[in-house]
């Protein structure tokens, strides 16, 4: 297994490992990233030709593409020890025939060794280089460059990052806040003695209460709500933020809106398990993208429409604006009024914030800031799973 004190971002080494293969030519998807991240996580390889399975089976779609596979994969997992564990025959269980992975420049005078047939993933050794952690290689290594990767801005990024920053997103894990019911139940939180379902038992055993029965409040999901600006000040944010949407719209129970100049609600169209046709679906709804802004109308649209009517009734609203309001601020401050009423609790992203010696100076931020229960950047991959913390924690 993977040293967890020196385990790095499994997401971020994912996405870095894909970029190199389309690189080399080789197509992979956001959903065969998440795949392989997934499969990690399960499986917990404990050497590098476990690891090299994993991720075989996630990412590659085309048996031809394997040479290039192997090529890249040694390239980042690889030393002379790493390659000599994995490099050899091994075989898919079912098979009908034997693949071997490519081998280094061998030096004059050693000699070829039988191919074998059995189905394990390396060549059997006295040493232990086969169970070597992989921390200590080219995990590491791609971990620390793609740190710095998810502290870039979104906007800074060109179309290939962008790509890449969307598979890291892709695998984050996401997990939806929680809330106490009225209901009880035998494994709900804060337990307590249950007297009539204790009495009740012990009439089985003769009114001798051998076993004591406890009930406590069961908990539920609490409703996630996330409202992006999808205006030309938001232009270089807004496709990443809705590819989020879409991913914790098949994560948890959330419902998704954008808005520049009026309120869309996208969350049927995020229904789809393909991200490129969720967009698509998406901005054919939203007509109003990338133009002016109008957060004061949107807001009062959903609550007017949405949120009286239940949807925003103790649920976390998340909104993602760099508050550039065109109309009156104050306006806009009433309807964060109304909004915070109805709300458990409110989260405003804001990527202009994680600038340097910002300020709240803008008439639709400081306007909507005291109704905010917490003001996060957001501008960066890093931004973004903040964003996930805080969403899971805002239980209360």
């Amino acid at each position: 297994m993977l040293n967890s004190a020196n385990q790095p971002d499994l997401a971020l080494v994912a996405a870095g490992f894909a970029s190199r293969l389309r690189e080399a030519g080789i197509s992979v998807s956001v959903d065969r990233t998440a795949r392989m991240v997934n499969a990690v996580s399960l499986i917990g390889p404990a050497s590098v030709a476990e690891l090299y399975w994993c991720v075989r089976i996630a990412l590659l779609g085309d048996i031809e593409e394997l040479p290039v596979f192997d090529s890249v994969f040694l390239s980042v997992f690889g030393s002379d020890s790493l390659k000599r564990s994995v490099t050899g025959e091994v075989q898919v269980e079912g098979a009908n025939e034997i693949h071997s992975l490519p081998k280094g420049d061998e030096e004059s005078g050693h000699s070829h060794q039988e191919p074998k047939t059995s189905t394990a993933s390396s060549p059997s050794s006295s040493n232990s280089e086969g169970q070597t952690d992989l921390g200590q290689f080219g995990l590491r290594t791609m971990a620390t460059t793609d740190e710095a990767f998810s502290q870039r801005s979104l906007a800074e990024m060109n179309d290939e990052e962008r790509k890449t920053a969307e598979e890291i997103v892709s695998a984050f894990a996401m997990s939806a806040p929680t809330r106490l019911t009225r209901r009880s139940s035998s494994h709900g939180m804060r337990p307590s003695v249950d007297v009539k379902r204790t009495v009740r038992k012990a009439v089985r055993t003769g009114g001798d209460p051998v076993k004591l029965i406890t009930s406590g409040h069961s908990r539920t999901q609490r409703r996630v709500v996330v409202i992006v600006d999808i205006s030309g000040s938001m232009e270089p944010f807004a496709q990443l933020y809705v590819h989020f949407m879409h991913c914790l719209s098949k994560a948890i129970d959330s419902e998704s809106f954008v808005f520049a100049t009026r309120l869309s609600r996208i969350t049927n169209e995020l229904g789809t398990n393909r991200i490129d046709d969720a967009i698509t679906r998406a901005s054919e709804v939203a007509k109003d993208r990338f133009g002016g802004t109008r957060i004061a109308d949107a807001l009062r649209g959903f609550i007017e429409e949405y949120g009286r009517r239940g949807m925003a009734r103790g649920a976390v609203i998340v909104i993602a604006s760099d508050g550039w309001e065109c109309g009156d601020p104050e306006r806009l401050g009433e309807q964060m009024r109304r909004l915070s009423l109805l709300a458990n609790r409110i989260i405003w992203v804001n990527p202009r914030s994680a600038a340097k010696g910002y300020q709240p100076l803008t008439g639709g931020m400081s306007a909507a800031l005291p109704y905010c229960d917490v003001l996060l950047g957001g501008q960066s991959v890093a931004g973004l799973r903040e964003l996930c913390d805080y969403v899971e924690r805002s239980a209360r």
